[in-house]
């Protein structure tokens, strides 16, 4: 399915009401447009006061017959005159989810962008590698061939045998030196932070040994495919998965070992009401925050103020107009606003901030 690209800062720029609606993956047996078509119409039941136009973006993206509608889950945001935008994601709720508020309802997609990962994919053989590139909002793949002197080479013996297989194993490292060059080549263009080595191993020992410093870094061998096979990429994508989590999941870590470290220094605001105010203040640096989607604590904003408290009464005394909105969307609304950094993490854990929201002082 093609949707116009939703982008956080944006969609928390715009006046609300906003329409959020996020609608789980299809069963594997059923038939897709089907599903969608129903999951959406139980999402909509859940939002009897939405703006007509937002309804009606929907209802006109699910209709489209030319869309395809083959999908993971489906997040959709839209607002009161008509603007729609959405992303397919991989996790999803088990069932339809809507609300119309304020402030967009964003932490699935900023989760998923927190969990990606920019990374490259190396399938290497003696001649050259198939390179496939992930960035945010790229994907390409390139090929890499080197010389093929002696690769494809018979049974030569007597004494030329040493020779022959020498100068075979010089043009061998010869074509892994490139190889490794355009690798690291790859590396910087879409910033990745893992690069997976699968293939012949002499190969992957040759293009290990000729990485540079900050390509050895990100470097991980994996097992199981190679350049003759007929989809090298698809067998390796389990394994890859697991990476890009593995690298995910350490930034989490080293989130909340700052928070604990910041707290343990008074240099941290712990709890909605320390957060909120630290971030209204524009002292906080990264906000740490956990996302139910159950979760209907309420805060306040005042939106062209760039403000937010958890009570309205504290914008009031400020001479502002307060306007409702869930306390997760609040948080990450003003971490946008006022440029801090931000990071979803589990609610629990002894260094996870109290009542599943803090922050970290700038400073």
């Amino acid at each position: 399915m093609e949707l116009p690209e939703l982008h956080a800062d944006e969609w928390y720029a715009r006046p609300g009401p906003i329409l959020t609606v996020w609608i789980p993956a299809p069963e594997a047996n059923a038939d897709p447009r089907e599903r969608l078509r129903l999951e959406w119409k139980h999402a909509r039941e859940q939002v009897p006061d939405a703006p007509a136009a937002a309804i009606s973006a929907i209802d006109a993206l699910v209709d489209a017959e030319r869309h395809h509608v083959e999908f993971h889950s489906l997040f959709l945001v839209a607002d009161a005159d008509g603007a729609v935008a959405g992303a397919p994601l991989r996790d999803g709720p088990d069932s339809a989810r809507a609300s119309c508020d304020e402030l967009p309802h964003l932490g699935p997609i900023l989760r998923a962008v927190q969990e990606f990962v920019p990374h490259v994919v190396v399938v290497t053989d003696r001649v050259g590698a198939d390179i496939h590139l992930v960035g945010l909002g790229e994907e390409e793949t390139e090929h890499v061939d080197g010389a093929e002197l002696h690769i494809h080479r018979g049974k030569p013996g007597g004494w030329s045998q040493r020779r022959f297989q020498q100068r075979a194993e010089n043009t061998w490292e010869h074509n892994a030196k490139g190889v490794a060059e355009e690798v690291d080549a790859a590396r910087r263009k879409v910033g990745a932070r893992l690069v997976a080595v699968a293939g012949d191993p002499r190969a992957v020992q040759f293009l290990t040994e000729h990485a540079s410093s900050e390509l050895a870094a990100v470097l991980r061998h994996i097992e199981g495919a190679g350049r003759s096979d007929a989809d090298p990429f698809g067998e390796l994508e389990p394994e890859l998965e697991r990476l890009v989590a593995d690298v995910a999941a350490s930034d989490t870590v080293a989130t909340l070992d700052a928070f604990h470290e910041a707290r343990q220094t008074g240099h941290a605001a712990d709890g909605p009401e320390a957060a909120l105010r630290a971030l209204s203040e524009g002292r906080a640096a990264n906000v740490v925050i956990h996302d139910d989607p159950d979760d209907d604590r309420q805060a306040y904003v005042a939106r062209d103020a760039r403000q937010v408290a958890t009570e309205e009464s504290t914008l009031r005394e400020l001479g502002l107009e307060p306007r409702p909105a869930r306390l997760v969307d609040a948080a990450l609304w003003a971490a946008f606003t006022t440029g801090a950094g931000y990071r979803l993490v589990p609610a629990a854990g002894p260094k996870a901030p109290r009542d599943r929201i803090g922050a970290v002082l700038r400073g």
